[in-house]
């Protein structure tokens, strides 16, 4: 007999990261490459760019972030099948929580961003 915990209402619902991290591992190789190499333009573009338009590049960091994660977590995934030594473990494990805290800062700041543009000066 099932229980309540069981049924699907009564599990807990997937999170933003749960989902995102499905994604990159549906991924194929290119658009995860691709996406880093655009998180990478968007990092180099935040030197180049005028003041006004730097807040409208952190999507494009956070794209590169998803994609670096994906990569990492897809040679991190390889790695574990191959059942070799695993040395590069807690450096995959720290680059990975890195991506993450850059990803979300670059996508909530970029949010933000556009809001802000969207709404313009409020004068109450």
């Amino acid at each position: 007999m099932p229980t309540p915990s069981d049924s699907p209402s009564a599990r807990e619902a997937p999170t933003l990261f749960a989902a995102l991290a499905t994604l990159a591992r549906r991924a194929p190789d290119g658009a995860l490459a691709t996406a880093a190499a655009t998180g990478l333009l968007g990092a180099a573009g935040l030197l180049f760019a005028p003041a006004g338009a730097r807040l409208f590049l952190l999507p494009l960091i956070a794209l590169g972030a998803f994609g670096f994660w994906g990569m990492v977590e897809r040679e991190h995934t390889t790695q574990r099948a191959d059942a070799e030594p695993r040395h590069g473990v807690p450096l995959a494990n720290a680059a990975q929580w890195l991506a993450v805290a850059i990803g979300t800062a670059a996508a909530a700041l970029g949010a933000l961003a556009i809001l802000g543009a969207l709404f313009g000066t409020v004068i109450s």
